[in-house]
C-alpha cells in the first residue's frame, strides 16, 4: 500500500500493519506504473514536481525535465503504454506528455 500527504510519502508491505516514511514535503499523489508495479512509483509534490522512484519509494528523482510550472495537480501513466506518463501541471492550458518514463516532457493541446 502507498499514501501520500504532505508531510511525505508512506508505504506498508504488510497490509497496514506497519508503516515506512520517506521525507517529501507537499507529496499529494502516488501513481503504481502497470507495466512494474512491484518497483515503479510515480509522485507529484505539490511545490517540487513529479518524482519517480524505481525501488519502491526507498529514493526518489526528481523527473521535471521540461515541466515549466512546478506545482502538478494530476498524474496518470498509461495502462496501455506503460512509458506513457500525464501531468497536469497548474497554469497550463494543455497537458503534459511523457513518452519516456517522464525522462522528457511536451506539451499536447486539449479541447
Amino acid at each position: 500500500m502507498y499514501v501520500a500527504d504532505f508531510t511525505g510519502f508512506f508505504c506498508s508491505f504488510d497490509g497496514g500493519a506497519t508503516w515506512d516514511f520517506t521525507d517529501m514535503p507537499g507529496a499529494s499523489y502516488v501513481e503504481i506504473a502497470p507495466a512494474a508495479p512491484t518497483t515503479t512509483l510515480h509522485c507529484t509534490c505539490s511545490d517540487t514536481g513529479v518524482f519517480k522512484s524505481v525501488d519502491l519509494g526507498a529514493t526518489w528523482n526528481n523527473i521535471c525535465n521540461g515541466i515549466l510550472e512546478s506545482i502538478v495537480y494530476g498524474l496518470e501513466v498509461s495502462e496501455s503504454s506503460p512509458s506513457r506518463v500525464y501531468a497536469s501541471p497548474y497554469g497550463f492550458s494543455a497537458l503534459l506528455v511523457s513518452q519516456d518514463s517522464g525522462n522528457t516532457w511536451d506539451e499536447i493541446g486539449i479541447p
